[in-house]
């Protein structure tokens, strides 16, 4: 047995010592090779990575996290929750991936936790512009997130609609991925607001999408994502996303933490999405074999203890009230997500008459469509379906 355990530690010692014969940059620069992708990464050690972190990269779906950041900043964690927002079918784009708008064409109210759940977990580009219209305009969420985050290497200017109306102006919604992972660090490591935290219980409710990416690279700990994808054409992607806020268990107890950004610009999106889970997988592995080594396990465990004394502090606050009623939420919208699955079949594009409550579906498999346009609509090859 003690044999056994000893031969166990030489081969973690000797997995340790040959991961670090080879930085992690260098490892994540190899995956990038001469493909147009920016990455970023920002540990709870202090440590930063970055290959082509300063270079600013459409955010595309990317940029929802920030309108949602900007409203959390600005109302209180009930108000982020509960408020209730009526819309109309005016307000629900036929021409836009809209899980919302196949589950009711014509318009209702919800509470505002819905319309954030669809916008940052279903990446609906409707749910996102009744926020602009009804809440923050894209100016003011830029301005706001400038003045009051570390954030200062982006812009947001534009609409989904305004988007998909021209699609030239996706470039004025961008950011770097040094300044997107350092924004995700501060909403998750920084401010503990309690507003903060109820938006951060949204982003954790369970989605069928987002999850090819930075999710599929990590093994057994906690992510908060949003992705981003462009408009196809001619078989390539203008933009394939992805940022996220991540937590990692120590063998000995508690939490570390990292945020990370890969930004991909003229991709094929199949192959940026597999470079984008390859450089997940290696952060994470580096992560976990740094925090479980006999020479570094401790490393920021006094942090997680702080960490968890914040949380338990908020607690003391009102948090149980805010997370009680977020899990509520999340029962109504696990709900929502049974029904757009049971559309599975329905092509939210093509028509609207395909996302009314007919009791018939189509032949939609998650896939693009093949379908021809009406007329006047634009293609399918540049419209966005998140992954």
């Amino acid at each position: 047995m003690i044999r056994r355990l000893f031969l166990c530690c030489v081969g973690i010692a000797a997995a340790v010592s040959a991961f670090a014969a080879e930085s992690l940059e260098d490892r994540i620069a190899a995956v990038v090779g001469d493909s147009d992708m920016g990455v970023a990464v920002i540990s709870d050690w202090g440590d930063t990575i970055s290959i082509n972190g300063d270079k600013p990269f459409e955010m595309q779906s990317v940029m929802k996290f920030h309108q949602a950041l900007a409203m959390a900043k600005t109302m209180s964690a009930v108000d982020l929750l509960n408020t209730k927002v009526t819309y109309g079918a005016d307000d629900l784009k036929a021409n836009t991936w809209s899980p919302l708008r196949a589950v009711n064409s014509e318009g209702g109210t919800v509470d505002l936790s819905t319309l954030l759940y669809y916008s940052l977990r279903m990446s609906d580009n409707n749910a996102a512009d009744i926020l602009f219209d009804r809440f923050l305009s894209p100016a003011r969420v830029d301005s706001l997130l400038k003045a009051d985050t570390p954030a200062k290497n982006f812009a947001i200017a534009h609409t989904e609609d305004d988007m998909h109306r021209n699609p030239s102006l996706a470039s004025g919604n961008w950011s770097t991925p040094l300044d997107c992972a350092g924004l995700f660090n501060y909403a998750f490591a920084e401010d503990t607001t309690q507003s903060i935290v109820a938006l951060q219980a949204v982003m954790a409710s369970k989605s069928a999408f987002g999850n090819s990416r930075i999710v599929k690279g990590i093994g057994n700990g906690t992510v908060f994502n949003k992705t981003g994808t462009g408009f196809e054409k001619d078989g390539r992607t203008t933009a394939v996303n992805d940022a996220a806020f991540v937590y990692f268990p120590y063998a000995s107890g508690g939490f570390g933490h990292y945020s990370i950004a890969v930004f991909s610009s003229d991709c094929v999106a199949e192959e940026a999405e597999s470079k984008i889970a390859e450089i997940s997988e290696l952060v994470w592995t580096y992560h976990i074999m740094r925090a479980n080594d006999l020479a570094a396990n401790m490393v920021n465990v006094a942090g997680a203890s702080r960490r968890g004394a914040r949380v338990r502090e908020s607690e003391g606050n009102g948090l149980g009230q805010i997370l009680g009623a977020a899990a509520l939420t999340a029962i109504v919208v696990d709900e929502i997500v049974n029904r757009v699955f049971d559309y599975s079949g329905s092509d939210y594009y093509e028509n609207d008459n395909s996302s009314k409550s007919s009791g018939s579906s189509s032949n939609y498999s998650g896939g693009r469509s093949s379908k021809k346009s009406g007329s006047g609509a634009r293609s399918t090859s540049q419209r966005r379906r998140p992954r």
